[in-house]
């Protein structure tokens, strides 16, 4: 006989951002992982999926994210890395097998930036998974008002791209174009 596990574990997936040349976080990064931590606080249910792979220095998002945790009292065990993901679309897509084979996801809650926000919770519905949005403190006053724009227009066009990709090649198949043409990914 089959037992269906039970749906008890909170996943706090925060997506990756640029890690400098030293292997520290960027300011999204701290962001993006106070914002979860945060949330998360008091959460005895819940679990870090850190998602972002290796940059230009070698450094992988994920492994620094789950540093950062682990520095923060979270212990290894709640903490899962999905650091071969080069972009937001092939994040959100082994984030999403990875939930699937655990099976036991309660609430998935997303941690990212306002603009970015928007894209990765549309993708997750299109993979049919509800998402719950942390509140995140604005990075614009550190960008300035042009870049954050920049970053709006930028997401606007990933999520028309996206969305092509997943609903007319399918996940396998827009994972494999979104790492064929990487001059055409947004992230």
């Amino acid at each position: 006989m089959h037992v269906m596990p039970k749906h008890e574990k909170n996943y706090y997936i925060i997506f990756g951002a640029a890690v400098l040349s030293d292997g520290s976080p960027s300011g999204a990064m701290k962001r993006r992982i106070k914002a979860a931590l945060e949330h998360a606080a008091g959460d005895k249910k819940a679990i870090f999926l850190v998602t972002g792979g290796k940059g230009k220095d070698g450094y992988t998002e994920a492994a620094v994210m789950a540093d950062i945790i682990a520095k923060n009292g979270i212990s290894a065990e709640k903490i899962i890395k999905e650091d071969i993901s080069t972009n937001t679309i092939e994040s959100v897509i082994n984030c999403y097998s990875i939930l699937k084979r655990n099976n036991d996801a309660k609430a998935i809650i997303i941690s990212t930036d306002t603009y970015h926000l928007i894209r990765t919770r549309w993708l997750f519905r299109l993979l049919k998974i509800k998402t719950i949005p942390v509140k995140i403190i604005s990075g614009k006053d550190v960008n300035g008002s042009v870049k954050w724009t920049w970053y709006y227009i930028r997401e606007f066009a990933a999520i028309i791209k996206d969305t092509l990709l997943i609903t007319l090649k399918g996940i396998t198949s827009a994972f494999i174009y979104s790492n064929l043409f990487p001059s055409y990914t947004f992230l």
